[in-house]
């Protein structure tokens, strides 16, 4: 049924000569769509699609003709129900999925270089899959320090998780855009990124005591030493925000969107 639901929505695009715009997140798909998936979304997606880019990195990396930067907006508002919690110090956490590729495993090692008990790591999130997941429950069952909540979480824990955190580790491989990092930062938590364009843009945005970044593989002394400059930070303070409330996300959709419509009438 979704199959054809979907080919009829690209009949109407086509015959109608309606807009496409699709905001861009990824620029590569995180899984293999297989063939038939690809094929459809080519049919969608083509030489005419919009794009809107929630980094402005992003922007130059693709093709598209039409296209614009509107940053993803914060989630203060939303999440200013939910009860929050002090630091504790020496808290480390990771929170999401819980997959390979966002570099789950390294941190376990890098956080297991530090044998001080002053330390903990908190990793909490839905594993992809059950050798993962039994895989990883035997490394955090090497040291008492670790704990695994291996569990799609409620946003109302996922609150108090972050709140608990003095640094927020997110060691993806490779990250484009991160709502994790954004959701961290609006609960005033400091991050710990791996280097490049997104953690830079970051942290041009929102300043070196709130975005940290390292370079190769995760180490003991990158997460001390990330952690021992966030501390520099005043502990009530809050990352500025001002460039991602939604009112002004909403005015800028809706301006590319009816560029896009007046667009549309003029080009057969």
């Amino acid at each position: 049924m979704a199959v054809l639901l979907f080919v009829v929505l690209l009949i109407r695009v086509k015959i109608g000569n309606k807009p496409v715009a699709r905001t861009v997140h990824n620029l590569d798909a995180h899984a293999p769509l297989g063939p038939f998936r690809s094929w459809l979304l080519s049919r969608l997606f083509g030489a005419r699609t919009a794009e809107i880019h929630l980094s402005a990195w992003t922007v130059a990396e693709t093709p598209a003709e039409t296209k614009v930067h509107i940053p993803h907006g914060h989630y203060r508002d939303w999440f200013a129900r939910y009860e929050t919690t002090e630091r504790v110090r020496g808290r480390f956490v990771y929170f999401g999925l819980l997959r390979a590729y966002k570099g789950v495993p390294a941190l376990v090692a890098a956080f297991q270089e530090q044998p001080g008990p002053e330390f903990s790591l908190h990793l909490a999130g839905a594993p992809d899959t059950a050798t993962f997941h039994a895989a990883l429950a035997a490394e955090v069952d090497r040291d008492d320090r670790i704990s695994l909540d291996a569990r799609f979480l409620p946003e109302d824990e996922t609150a108090m998780i972050i709140s608990a955190a003095e640094l927020v580790v997110l060691p993806y491989d490779y990250v484009v855009n991160s709502g994790a990092a954004l959701l961290a930062l609006s609960l005033g938590r400091p991050v710990l990124l791996r280097d490049g364009p997104t953690a830079r843009e970051l942290r041009d945005e929102f300043g070196e005591s709130w975005v940290h970044t390292f370079t190769g593989v995760l180490s003991g002394t990158d997460l001390t030493s990330a952690l021992d400059r966030a501390r520099t930070a005043p502990g009530d303070s809050e990352p500025d925000m001002a460039a991602r409330e939604w009112p002004d996300a909403a005015v800028k959709h809706a301006k590319f969107f009816h560029a896009l419509m007046v667009a549309s009438r003029h080009h057969p």
